[in-house]
């Protein structure tokens, strides 16, 4: 399995997303436990612009290693694209909450959206959840 991912990193770092996704998922087939895959599946979901898709796989990583900065800014990073600010807010701040030592990424992506509007009351449901 590991090194599977390490072949979809290779195709990811060559451009080749769909080959890499490809690779994280059969890494992820052969050991579902592997939060790194899943962080890096959701990069490629982003970079499809399958901005659920890519929340549901930053999920899957921040339950299995909740201590683990990227599942909380692939999920932010997702959020923001579908432009849930709220909700990319709330991830960021999970993730600074439980991140030891507080990951200089979280605290940057944070301090980006201090400045935006909120998202509409509907669109911020999830964020609720995060408070």
């Amino acid at each position: 399995a590991e090194r599977l991912r390490q072949v979809g990193n290779g195709c990811y770092s060559a451009g080749d997303i769909e080959g890499a996704l490809e690779r994280y998922s059969e890494c992820l087939a052969r050991d579902p436990s592997n939060h790194i895959a899943y962080a890096n599946r959701s990069a490629c979901w982003q970079k499809l612009g399958r901005h659920e898709e890519a929340i549901d796989d930053a999920e899957r990583c921040i339950l299995i290693r909740p201590t683990f900065a990227k599942g909380y800014l692939r999920r932010g990073a997702a959020e923001w694209n579908l432009g849930r600010i709220a909700d990319a807010r709330a991830s960021y701040e999970a993730g600074m909450a439980v991140v030891e030592p507080t990951d200089e990424r979280l605290e940057r992506e944070h301090r980006r959206l201090a400045h935006r509007s909120e998202t509409s009351p509907r669109g911020a449901a999830r964020a609720a959840m995060y408070r």
